[in-house]
């Protein structure tokens, strides 16, 4: 496995029109062959007018919020069970493929994700 990555990408968290960083890194990395991805970190992180240095928080950072947009909903490729908008019962952390989204690129990234998560033992 490669241990320093190679590939960098600037993110904006500030308000903006397209402030998913799924959306943003979709984009980035529509073209990466997954492969290349599978290292400790899968890309370096500049945030757009913040002072961050990547030296692993910067990249966790961008995991932990796509990870976030994609278990309330922000993203259209999935959605959150019943219970978990009603806050009852089981499986309230789920959540579901929508089967009307037929957005094969963020489908894609979504297991390039899963991928990255394998490859490097992250929960």
């Amino acid at each position: 496995r490669n241990q320093d990555p190679t590939i960098t990408i600037r993110l904006n968290r500030l308000e903006g029109e397209d402030t998913n960083l799924f959306v943003q890194a979709c984009k980035q990395l529509e073209n990466v062959p997954a492969k290349q991805l599978c290292s400790e970190r899968a890309w370096k992180v500049e945030f757009v007018g913040e002072r961050s240095i990547d030296a692993g928080g910067p990249f966790h950072d961008s995991i932990s919020q796509i990870c976030s947009e994609l278990q309330t909903g922000q993203i259209e490729i999935l959605q959150p069970t019943k219970n978990n908008v009603n806050n009852v019962g089981k499986f309230r952390e789920s959540v579901f493929p929508v089967a009307s989204c037929n957005n094969e690129k963020y489908y894609k990234f979504l297991g390039t994700l899963i991928g990255i998560s394998i490859c490097n033992q992250m929960p």
